[in-house]
Order: structure tokens, then sequence, then C-alpha cells
């Protein structure tokens, strides 16, 4: 005979689980959709604009007919942060010596890939975050036309009356050279400026920051070449915020994110994209 209490009991027991599955469900939607609300809330309705000339490869522009395109390790970056915070970044392509100008008025909000000092701070405010593993040393490059004969061995040779060396307005090197009255410097606008007036031997040395020859656009490559003479010094790349800027607000958020990026490991991720054939590490990290 069938026992109809026993399936009773069995249908309740389901139907049961059945109310405490769904109120489950219910609760993990619920658990779910909040998580997600207290990220959007956390995520902010922002533009910045941040100043740009060519520095590979943390800028790296590329110009077209129609337009100019900003790419390069600070950009991961922007893209990053952005997706962190809400924040949009837009580049305002300038030569640097403009680009300083418009960092003290506030025509712009933030730079990156920047060196701290004294002067600077006077009209940025820098970040906290320092790019330690990435350039715990700065190095100057002097690069020469390979079809001239200009021979670079060492710091004195950049005295030769008759040489000509190319620096980007705006730049510090480092102070010896800034300040060394006997060396004939010819001020260019930004790397590509400089480039083409060494391809054309209109220049006969250009000195360049960070930039070894594996960073170069590859239509200068065949008709340049680096110099065996190079200065390195200690340095930090940071963020900076014009203190004239709406950046300054959001500067606390965006040192956050870049906090949360380099400890999941995306800056070292950047680190192996950028710089498998270019000396971008550390001096332990690289021998040189």
């Amino acid at each position: 005979m069938i026992n109809y209490l026993y399936i009773n009991l069995c249908m309740g027991f389901i139907s049961i689980i059945g109310v405490a599955l769904r109120a489950f469900v219910f609760l993990l939607l619920i658990a779910i959709l909040s998580a997600g609300a207290i990220a959007n809330e956390n995520r902010i309705d922002a533009k910045l604009t941040v100043a740009v000339s060519d520095f590979p490869p943390y800028y790296t522009i590329t110009f077209s007919d129609k337009k100019s395109e900003v790419s390069g390790f600070e950009v991961d970056i922007d893209n990053a942060i952005s997706e962190i915070t809400g924040i949009q970044f837009e580049y305002k392509i300038c030569p640097w010596a403009k680009c300083v100008q418009w960092l003290k008025t506030g025509q712009v909000d933030m730079a990156a890939a920047i060196v701290k000092n004294k002067e600077r701070e006077a009209y940025l405010r820098f970040s906290s975050n320092n790019y330690a593993s990435i350039n715990a040393y700065r190095t100057v490059y002097f690069y020469v036309s390979k079809a001239g004969s200009v021979t670079l061995k060492d710091y004195t040779d950049l005295r030769n009356p008759n040489y000509l060396v190319g620096v980007i307005r705006g730049d510090n090197h480092f102070p010896a050279f800034d300040e060394d009255t006997a060396i004939n410097k010819y001020l260019v606008a930004d790397v590509r400026d400089g480039l083409d007036l060494l391809r054309k031997q209109r220049l006969d040395v250009l000195a360049l920051l960070e930039t070894p020859p594996t960073w170069l656009p590859e239509e200068y490559q065949t008709s340049v070449e680096i110099a065996s003479f190079k200065h390195q010094q200690e340095a930090r790349l940071h963020r900076a915020f014009s203190r004239r800027g709406k950046g300054l607000a959001y500067q606390r958020m965006i040192e956050q994110a870049m906090t949360q990026l380099d400890q999941d490991g995306f800056i070292n991720a950047l680190l192996d994209k950028y710089c498998k054939q270019a000396s971008c590490r550390t001096r332990e990290d690289s021998d040189r």
C-alpha cells in the first residue's frame, strides 16, 4: 500500500527546499547588484587633459594626414585607470616647451613620465607613484648621423667647436650639460624635429632623454646611430598635476588606481610589453 503520509511529507520537504533555494538566489542577486552599484558609485564622470610630446615608449605619436594618434606605456596605464575610476584622459599634443607652459597656466591638467625637481614643483604637484621599477636610472643618449664623421667618446667631445648639438626645448638633461656654455646647442621642438635635422646633417649631435635606439621611429633607424658616450644618473619618473588645473581634485583617486594596478601585476606586464628590446628597468635589472 502506498504510504500517502510519507509522500506528503516528501512533497512538503521539497517545497521548503524550493522556497529556500529561491530565497538564496534572490539574496545572491541582490548582493551582486549591490556590489555593482557600489562599484558604479566609486566611478566618476570626469575628463582630464594630458600634455603629451613624443617620448617613446611612454608616449609615441603617430602622425597621419587626418589625425595624430597617441600610444605607449602611459596610454595603457591611462586606459586601465579609466576602467577603475571612470576618469577619461584627453591628450593635447605639444612640443615639450609648450607643454610646460600649458602646465604652468593650467591649460592642461597633468603630464606623465616626468622627472621631479624643485623648479617644476612650483607649478606641479607630483604623484607619490614614481615607477621605481621602470626608471631608477635616467639615461641621456647622444645620436649622430651614420653619414657623418662625428665621434663622441667622452663628455669633452661635446665641446668640439665644430659640433652643433641639438636639444629639445624645455628638456632637463643633467646639470653639467645643461649649464655648459662651451657646448654649441641648438633648440629643436621635439624628437622627430631633431632626428630630421640630424638625418639631413644640419645637426652633428642630438641629445635625447631615455630614448635608446630600439625606441626610435623605424624611419630613422637606418640613418642615425647612438654614440659610444652616454650619461646616466639616478632619477624617478612621476605623474604630475598642474597646480592650476582641475586634475588636483582627482589626484588621490588616480594614485589609488595606480597602486592597485601595481599590486595586480599590471605594471610588470607593461614592462614585458614595452621593454623587451630596451633597457627601461633599473640598472640592476638590465646590468647596464
